[in-house]
């Protein structure tokens, strides 16, 4: 009660079971803004087909609707949610992929994590949709190394680097969104951000880029939720940008599909540049 305001709880094994439901019922009495591991937030976990494999990678397409056993919100989502979540799903769910960092949960050596490996997992987890808890196990002191101090800056201060300055952005509403560089560019990475206020929506689209004239698709994918990265490999020169919704969610309208933000930007290293136009 006099901690202060808590974000998070890690609730480890949550169930529906009574026990479970009056901790959940406290913890909504006395942290109303708090997030719940349970009812709240579960648990996305992908290594290969496997669920609940615990290596930051999350399964796609990832819907934030989904179903539970006992339907109710204190239990846990049922087996035709686990994997991707339901577009017509009757609770919301926050999904989280996490890993161990230095290989495991608890101290085990000296092991120093890798920045590029840290990266690959944010685009896996939270460029399709879902968060990512990344864990760091200090050593028998208490400290943590300096050395996965170092790796955890140079990962933090690459995602700012990269993601801090788009060369342009746009947001707006129905099947087609254009995105107006102001100039032609290299784009190695177009980041897409849906409104989710009203709902999750959008089940298939496409990127595509002008080039000489026509519209060249350059990344597709179904769903996009809170946030989807796509690369462009190899990266692309064009001055113009063009989101196409191709489907939404059962019960939808395309007309209704909103892009909260979509974003460009050109290759590590080169991404910022001067704010586009928006255009239909």
């Amino acid at each position: 009660m006099n901690y202060g305001p808590i974000d998070y709880i890690w609730q480890d094994h949550h169930s529906g079971q009574p026990l479970w439901k009056s901790i959940d019922d406290k913890i909504a009495e006395l942290q109303p803004n708090c997030l719940r591991l349970g009812p709240d937030v579960w648990l996305n976990g992908r290594d290969g087909n496997k669920v609940h494999a615990h290596k930051g990678v999350v399964f796609h397409p990832l819907w934030y609707g989904v179903n539970t056993t006992d339907g109710t919100i204190y239990s846990r989502p049922d087996e035709t949610s686990e994997r991707h979540g339901r577009p017509d799903g009757t609770f919301f769910r926050v999904w989280e992929a996490n890993c161990a960092i230095t290989g495991g949960w608890f101290w085990r050596g000296r092991q120093k994590p890798s920045s590029a490996t840290m990266l690959d997992k944010y685009f896996n987890s939270v460029g399709k949709g879902a968060n990512l808890l990344m864990n760091f196990a200090p050593d028998p002191s208490g400290k943590m190394p300096d050395t996965v101090l170092q790796v955890a800056r140079e990962f933090g201060d690459t995602i700012r680097r990269r993601f801090a300055d788009p060369l342009a952005s746009v947001q707006g509403k129905g099947q087609r969104l254009v995105l107006d560089l102001g100039r032609e560019a290299a784009i190695a990475t177009v980041v897409t951000m849906e409104e989710l206020s009203t709902g999750q929506r959008i089940a298939e689209y496409v990127i595509e880029a002008e080039i000489d004239g026509n519209w060249k698709k350059i990344a597709s994918d179904q769903t996009v939720g809170h946030k989807k990265i796509d690369l462009i490999e190899p990266a692309v020169r064009t001055r113009r940008l063009r989101f196409v919704c191709r489907k939404v969610a059962p019960g939808a309208n395309i007309k209704d599909a909103v892009v909260r933000k979509l974003m460009a930007y050109g290759p590590p290293g080169q991404e910022g540049g001067n704010l586009g136009k928006a255009g239909r």
